[in-house]
């Protein structure tokens, strides 16, 4: 790709992208972590259940971050495939596992949401099981960039 054109189109959908991330990946951190309660079931229950179309828009703004991240992704690596293929490809991979780890830690959020949303369970049993999700995701969001060489991509 050396048509200076196209690396144009896609330096500024690189930096379109960057600022999708950088809305929702302020947005939707700062909604769950003002809802949850650390350590209290029920008040992270009534927090999350009470504001539950905030934070379905949080759950709509992880799934757009996930998805942001993968084109960004691909974008990044046809960008400097030029300079240096090789890093460019340690690049993209760093961030596919970025991502992965993400997505994968997303399951616990959507996993605690369908408990609040409705569950058989009993209602004190739903509101553990789901703050410990909504806990274990929370640790898996912030220790997930030592994972994957965060400093590198």
């Amino acid at each position: 790709m050396t048509d200076i054109a196209s690396i144009r189109r896609l330096a500024r959908a690189t930096g379109l992208i960057y600022v999708v991330l950088i809305v929702f990946g302020m947005f939707a951190p700062i909604v769950l972590e003002t809802l949850l309660v650390p350590g209290d079931a029920a008040a992270t229950a009534g927090s999350v259940l009470g504001s539950m179309t905030l934070f379905r828009i949080s759950l709509l703004g992880w799934i757009v971050i996930v998805v942001a991240d993968v084109v960004l992704s691909v974008i990044l690596y046809l960008l400097f495939e030029t300079a240096s293929r090789t890093l460019s490809m340690v690049s993209a991979a760093f961030r596919a596992v970025y991502t992965t780890l993400l997505a994968a830690f997303l399951v616990r959020l959507f996993s605690g949401y369908s408990l609040l949303a409705g569950s058989s369970l009993g209602t004190a049993e739903a509101h553990d099981l789901a703050l410990r999700d909504f806990e274990t995701f929370s640790a898996g969001f912030l220790n997930r960039p030592g994972f994957t060489g965060d400093c590198l991509t």
